[in-house]
């Protein structure tokens, strides 16, 4: 991947970088948005935790949203344990049980990866983006997104559930924890809806740079973003899939916008997603402070 990026670097021409003019009011259209998809995320994590814990029980959202901004960090560490294991270090306090918060943590990180893995590849082919790829990659789209649907159906996700807790606990999983039909039918369409609002940043932090997008190239550029981002969170070496994302998305913008403004496009997008998420966080722990004084 560095190689691939040096490469690609080096046949950039950098007068046209060094000229491209930035319009503030996108990049200010595009803050809101971003702050959404991030708030929304710990309440269907909340929405999890409910159905395996006694649903009149107060779970409060702030407190859990805190909790989650947190943790959200973690996934700057390599190997992205920080990520999941964060959210339940720092819930124990809010009197909920260990194992639902472990439970719970485990599948908002593979529903998360793999609702934005299908969304991402549906988006690609909606926009007809299939039509650039060779036989290989359709087929590993196509074999990529049946594997992500039949992993997603109860029978199979209990049982991979199942068997990383065998694995790392050395115990059975109790079937009180299995995921039911009823329950992704309700959490999954929330993923949906989330990853589909992470792309209008994107849509306004181009038109930052001066590029408008036609509704299929947003559709294409959304997807490229969404996939990018689930590949990138999968590759554990990589801090916040450093680099992993970046190549990805240079590759795809590469078949619609001119290199030189991809390169800015991705390496802003880094910088904004850092940015927002010490935004994200710092937010969370005002709005804690808060309602502690009041």
């Amino acid at each position: 991947m560095a190689v691939f990026i040096a490469s690609y670097i080096r046949r950039l021409d950098f007068s046209i970088i060094s000229s491209t003019s930035i319009d503030m009011r996108f990049l200010l259209a595009a803050l809101p948005f971003s702050i959404l998809s991030r708030i929304f995320l710990p309440y269907i994590w909340t929405r999890l935790i409910k159905e395996y814990q006694d649903p009149d029980k107060p779970i409060h959202y702030w407190s859990l949203n805190y909790v989650y901004a947190k943790a959200w960090l973690g996934k700057y560490i390599p190997g992205k344990v920080a990520w999941i294991a964060g959210k339940v270090y720092f819930a124990l306090g809010l009197g909920i049980s260990k194992a639902v918060l472990g439970i719970t943590s485990v599948l908002d990180t593979i529903l998360q990866l793999l609702t934005a893995l299908l969304i991402g590849v549906a988006f690609l082919f909606i926009s007809g983006a299939s039509s650039n790829f060779s036989a290989a990659y359709v087929m590993f789209f196509l074999a990529s997104t049946v594997v992500g649907v039949v992993s997603i159906t109860p029978p199979v996700f209990n049982r991979l559930l199942s068997s990383g807790y065998k694995i790392l606990k050395k115990k059975e999983l109790n079937k009180k924890y299995f995921v039911s039909l009823k329950v992704l039918v309700k959490i999954i369409p929330m993923y949906f809806l989330i990853h589909s609002l992470s792309s209008l940043p994107i849509y306004f932090l181009i038109r930052t740079l001066g590029f408008d997008l036609s509704f299929i190239d947003l559709v294409y550029v959304s997807g490229a973003f969404i996939f990018a981002g689930a590949v990138g969170t999968l590759a554990f070496f990589a801090p916040s899939g450093l680099g992993v994302r970046e190549g990805i998305i240079l590759l795809f913008l590469s078949n619609i916008l001119p290199a030189e403004i991809g390169v800015i496009i991705v390496s802003s997008l880094r910088v904004w997603t850092i940015a927002l998420d010490i935004l994200y966080w710092a937010l969370s722990l005002t709005v804690v402070k808060f309602r502690k004084l009041s």
